[in-house]
C-alpha cells in the first residue's frame, strides 16, 4: 500500500482556441451562463483513451466558443457602450422627472396663484456673458461690458462717408425727378441733406 502515495508528474498539453472575433463584443452572461448549464457532454469517467479525451476537450471547448459567441453581439465602431442597467436607470430618472412635472402642472392653479410662480423661471432669458476683450482692457463686470458691446455696435453701424458731394446731389436730382415723373409720392428728398 505504499504505492498509492507516490508522486506522478503529470504533464497537460492542451491545445485550445478562443473565437476570433474583430471589434469590440457586448455579452449578455446571463444568456451564456444558462447556455453552458444546458451543454450536453460525455460523463468524463468514460473516458479510457487519448483520442476519447481529445474529443471530449475539443467538443468542450466548441460548445463554449458557441455559448460565448450566441450570447454576444458587436458593438459598432463610432458607438461607446452603455450597460443596460444605466439606460434602466435613466429612463426610471426620465419617468419621475416627468411624473413630477405632472404633478407640479396639474396643481398649476389661477385663482392661487400659483401660475405664477410657476411661469417665473420661464420668462428670464439671463445669459451669463463670458468677459469681452475691449481695445482698453478685458471688460469683465457688467458695466464694462455694456461698454465693450456699445462701442462695438457704434462701430459696426457708423454712417458711411461718401467723398464725392457731386454724384451725392446727382443721385438726389435723379431720383427726385423720377418721383415727380411717375407720381410715386409728395415726399420730397431735401437736396441738400446728404444720402443716407
Amino acid at each position: 500500500m505504499s504505492s498509492d502515495h507516490n508522486p506522478i508528474l503529470l504533464n497537460l498539453f492542451l491545445k485550445y482556441s478562443v473565437p476570433k472575433i474583430t471589434g469590440k463584443l457586448t455579452t449578455n452572461w446571463n444568456l451564456f451562463t444558462s447556455s453552458l448549464n444546458k451543454i450536453e457532454i460525455q460523463n468524463p469517467y468514460d473516458i479510457s483513451t487519448p483520442t476519447q479525451l481529445d474529443k471530449y476537450v475539443r467538443d468542450l471547448e466548441s460548445q463554449i466558443n458557441h455559448a460565448k459567441l450566441s450570447a454576444s453581439k458587436p458593438i459598432k465602431a463610432n458607438t461607446t457602450y452603455v450597460d443596460a442597467r444605466l439606460k434602466e436607470l435613466a429612463a426610471e430618472h426620465l419617468k419621475l422627472e416627468s411624473e413630477s412635472l405632472t404633478k407640479k402642472l396639474t396643481n398649476v392653479n389661477f385663482e392661487d396663484g400659483t401660475i405664477w410662480k410657476f411661469v417665473r423661471p420661464f420668462k428670464k432669458k439671463y445669459k451669463k456673458i463670458n468677459p469681452l476683450p475691449s481695445p482698453a482692457c478685458i471688460a469683465n463686470t457688467d458695466d464694462e461690458k455694456d461698454d465693450c458691446l456699445a462701442n462695438s455696435l457704434e462701430l459696426q453701424f457708423s454712417l458711411n462717408n461718401i467723398p464725392h458731394p457731386d454724384i451725392e446731389e446727382t443721385v438726389i436730382g435723379s431720383v427726385t425727378c423720377f418721383r415727380l415723373e411717375n407720381n410715386m409720392g409728395t415726399v420730397l428728398i431735401d437736396s441738400s441733406s446728404p444720402l443716407k
